[in-house]
């Protein structure tokens, strides 16, 4: 899946999603995980898991390692990352965030910022900053931003 999200018959786009947690489920993650599962433009794939095991301290050398294969394994097939906004002022959230694009940079996954949530039309610039782009909180939005963070890479490698 890695690379430019495939276009499967009948139109519909199938893509690699990965939604960034704090390793539990947060209301937020689920509305995006369900927005890109009830969408009719996209079939996406939900690689994150917001769950590890929690015999594993992640304050440990061990369990910090561990997770982080963990988390690893789920960025590596995706096409993009979503980055929740409302994570970033968490500490535990804004972790895990540091954490995702600690993989997702070195694989060249295009990292897409959202609003806090559906009622909400801003990032903040602490969140932005860690994007490539943001979008609204919408599947069409964000795979615009996708679609544009590509498309840029594309053309600087072209003049490159």
């Amino acid at each position: 899946m890695t690379g430019a999200a495939s276009e499967r018959e009948g139109g519909k786009r199938e893509i690699g999603i990965f939604i960034t947690h704090p390793f539990h489920v947060v209301s937020e993650w689920e509305a995006m995980g369900e927005l890109f599962a009830e969408s009719d433009a996209v079939d996406a794939i939900n690689y994150s898991v917001a769950w590890y095991d929690p015999g594993l301290d992640p304050n440990t050398e061990i369990g910090e390692k561990a997770i982080g294969e963990w988390l690893e394994s789920q960025i590596i097939p995706v096409d993009v990352v979503v980055l929740l906004s409302s994570l970033v002022p968490k500490r535990l959230g804004r972790r895990w965030i540091d954490e995702a694009l600690k993989y997702a940079r070195p694989l060249g996954k295009p990292v897409i910022g959202v609003p806090p949530g559906p009622d909400a039309t801003e990032v903040s610039e602490a969140a932005a900053a860690l994007c490539d782009a943001t979008a609204p909180w919408s599947v069409e939005g964000i795979l615009a931003a996708y679609d544009r963070v590509l498309a840029s890479r594309d053309s600087t490698q072209a003049s490159g």
